[in-house]
């Protein structure tokens, strides 16, 4: 059982894609993302201008660019390159899909058909932005609030290979779903992908948005982040596991780690609330 795709850089019939190397058309197609994001993004990384960028000589020049993937061989990046790779990917495909949507998904249900649907071919292989995330860098796991979340790749799927066998949990803090409540945007390279991971992921714990802590009622609010890729975070499903991860990753000026450790340390029970999630469009 499956879906009809959206594919937004289909080769035209009989092109001939012989040519550069993977890590050179990666190279410079994610050279070509990264401008984008300094022309269209807002400072903080979290609104797009969809209406100027899908008008604009350097959207053509990228959509021109992406035809190029189906030349890349992601097996042949090293794995802090293939994640790089994959993040800005997922992020600059999320972009293309809601500037050419004719509605942009504002809600839940189109938001998991968008996910669904939207795909560049990478290698020959289609892969759309729930494939991305979840089949290539959570490590091949179901998909969360997906009907399709059956969808993994077998081991006769050609894009197995390509899937991360040590997923880092910090990519849910690199990953912009096109939505309010998402992380800001940001561009990563294999030689800067600890330190941004981190720092994404301490920002996002750093702030009242995504995580509250109140001590005095020994409640803790969340971002459904958090519940959603719960497993990610902690293999145990327990929320005191959970929350030691938050903990374990809250920088240490933001206050929350003192904060969290006085919680977990006092033996006391500690409630989780899930914060709400807004899914109308990040634009500007």
């Amino acid at each position: 059982m499956g879906i009809g795709r959206t594919l937004l850089n289909a080769p035209p019939v009989g092109q001939d894609h012989t040519g550069p190397t993977t890590q050179d058309i990666a190279g410079e197609l994610q050279s070509q993302i990264k401008s984008l994001y300094v022309e269209y993004l807002d400072i903080e990384g979290m609104k797009v201008d969809y209406d100027a960028l899908r008008n604009s000589d350097g959207f053509k020049e990228y959509e021109t660019q992406a035809l190029r993937l189906v030349d890349v061989d992601p097996t042949s990046l090293k794995r802090d390159e293939r994640i790089a790779f994959f993040v800005n990917l997922y992020n600059a495909l999320t972009i293309h899909g809601m500037a050419r949507a004719r509605v942009q998904p504002s809600n839940l249900p189109s938001r998991l058909l968008f996910y669904s649907k939207t795909s560049y071919i990478i290698g020959g292989q289609p892969y759309s932005l729930n494939d991305i995330e979840n089949n290539v860098l959570r490590g091949n796991k179901p998909q969360v609030l997906d009907p399709f979340r059956f969808m993994i790749f077998s081991p006769s799927d050609p894009r197995f290979p390509s899937i991360i066998d040590t997923p880092d949990p910090r990519i849910h803090f690199a990953l912009n779903c096109g939505a309010m409540s998402c992380p800001p945007i940001r561009f990563y390279t294999a030689e800067n992908l600890e330190f941004g991971l981190q720092a994404s992921t301490e920002s996002f714990i750093a702030s009242d948005d995504n995580v509250r802590i109140t001590p005095e009622s020994g409640v803790v609010y969340l971002s459904r982040v958090f519940q959603w890729y719960k497993t990610d975070f902690a293999s145990s499903g327990e929320d005191v596991d959970l929350l030691n991860w938050v903990q374990a990753n809250a920088s240490v000026d933001s206050g929350k780690a003192k904060e969290l450790k006085t919680i977990l340390d006092s033996g006391e029970s500690v409630e989780i609330k899930w914060l709400e999630y807004d899914w109308s469009v990040n634009a500007v």
